[in-house]
């Protein structure tokens, strides 16, 4: 800019070969200013830069502080049940998920010849992670161990601090956000409110009066679920009562 200044007021100066006089000196300044305000709206390559990257980045907050992340990643890894669950509701599959995961949640229809083994939820498998070239990883922090180090190396990972099981609705929110499908979370967590309200008006009589109870059968054993499980808030959102046997843990 400096230069610049210079050769207009040497211009000045050989075109009238004498000092500025106050209207050569207006006449001067009113063009240094026309250049400077035309000046004034560019932007440097890097400001540019970073413009761009605005655009198809985000900054979230996770367990680890702050990170840089896609606004709409394509290639996830999803590390953990509950979250498995939370992305596909929210439209995405994954292109990475632990198998154990895979061979359990055949209700949610995954197409897993497109989804890669990628070890369990606690341990994951670096090298596979690293083959699948995702844009981002998502897992909690009662999973990830001490893998976040290296798992963080190989990709931007979000860390949710959260306990998945009782929490689901604030996961399905957050992960709204990292996948950049907020107006999906929103509709879900609507829908649910909506079938909340649907099953009150249909009960015969006060919710509360109803009481419910939840069998969950594996090989050689029957168990019950207690207020501190997925089906257990489930209930307490539409207000049912439960059994005492369950109405903690």
């Amino acid at each position: 800019m400096q230069t610049i200044i210079q050769s207009i007021q040497a211009r000045f100066a050989n075109r009238w070969g004498q000092p500025l006089n106050r209207q050569r000196r207006f006449t001067l300044l009113m063009g240094m200013a026309a250049l400077m305000a035309a000046c004034g709206p560019g932007q440097s390559p890097q400001a540019e830069a970073d413009a761009s990257t605005s655009q198809t980045d985000q900054v979230i907050q996770h367990a680890f502080g702050e990170i840089t992340i896609p606004v709409t990643p394509s290639r996830v890894i999803v590390l953990g049940y509950t979250l498995v669950e939370t992305v596909v509701a929210l439209g995405v599959q994954p292109i990475g998920a632990p198998g154990i995961i895979l061979n359990e949640m055949t209700y949610l229809e995954l197409d897993q010849a497109a989804i890669a083994d990628v070890g369990t939820p606690e341990r994951p498998n670096l090298e596979r992670v690293t083959a699948l070239n995702p844009d981002l990883i998502l897992t909690t922090q009662q999973l990830v161990g001490e893998s976040y180090s290296l798992l963080s190396q190989i990709d931007p990972t979000v860390v949710f601090d959260i306990d998945q099981r009782l929490e689901w609705r604030s996961l399905t929110r957050l992960c709204g956000e990292a996948l950049g499908k907020q107006d999906v979370a929103a509709k879900l967590s609507a829908d649910y409110e909506a079938k909340l309200a649907q099953l009150k008006s249909q009960a015969p009589q006060n919710p509360e009066a109803i009481t419910a109870s939840i069998v969950f059968l594996t090989p050689g054993r029957i168990r019950t679920m207690g207020k501190a499980t997925f089906p257990g808030t489930v209930l307490a959102d539409a207000e049912l009562s439960r059994p005492p046997s369950q109405a903690e843990g």
